[in-house]
């Protein structure tokens, strides 16, 4: 079956079994792997997709559910549209503490390869360790950076979209609004306390509106 549906800004036709799941089409054929699997039943938000603006799990989406469809992923994140996918290789890995926000790389295996030491991760990414991380993040992700909203980095990407959804729906959030819209992005390190700190602060700062994603040509996929 052959469906078009737009990815971070660019129009995909790419032909695959209907039933196909999305979180495989994204990571297997697609090689964004960011958006993460873990429970695999749509119970923990890891693979947590935009789609349409909303939030969804790409481990229950079915390829045929995807066509004429726009998707946003952690790799389209990035404010500087043209650096999306650079943005996922070179800035997530660019400081130590920040190596697994939205890797491409299953954790743990990121420790392995880009190392522990700061700066490490950024020499081995083309960002030396004096210049600022945050320069091609979104403002969510800097937050996240910054309010400590993150320890494994395996939820982030998730936890990440789900509350970009929620502030473009609602730019000045109450807390319990904030809560309810995670509510289906489990954490098991943070105790969820530098979350809620990171939205607030994006919140607080006037950043919280829509991200515009950067019309690029279409791009056929066999």
């Amino acid at each position: 079956m052959a469906i078009s549906f737009t990815l971070n800004g660019t129009l995909r036709t790419i032909h695959v079994p209907p039933t196909r799941r999305f979180a495989d089409i994204l990571r297997d054929d697609l090689g964004l792997t960011g958006t993460k699997i873990s429970c695999g039943i749509g119970r923990c938000g890891a693979c947590t997709v935009l789609q349409n603006g909303l939030p969804v799990n790409a481990c229950l989406l079915m390829a045929y559910q995807v066509d004429g469809s726009s998707i946003l992923t952690i790799e389209g994140l990035a404010e500087d549209g043209q650096e999306q996918e650079a943005a996922a290789d070179r800035v997530q890995h660019g400081d130590a503490p920040a190596k697994n926000v939205g890797c491409r790389e299953p954790v743990g295996e990121c420790a392995e390869t880009h190392g522990d030491a700061a700066g490490e991760g950024a020499d081995r990414h083309g960002l030396s360790p004096d210049r600022t991380v945050s320069q091609a993040l979104h403002p969510l992700q800097r937050a996240f950076l910054e309010a400590g909203g993150f320890q494994c980095g395996y939820c982030t990407p998730g936890m990440i979209l789900a509350a970009k959804a929620l502030l473009d729906a609602s730019p000045n959030p109450t807390q319990a609004q904030i809560r309810e819209a995670l509510s289906g992005n489990l954490c098991r390190c943070t105790g969820y306390t530098g979350i809620f700190r990171a939205i607030e602060l994006v919140v607080n700062s006037g950043h919280a509106k829509p991200h515009t994603a950067i019309d690029m040509e279409g791009e056929d996929v066999h």
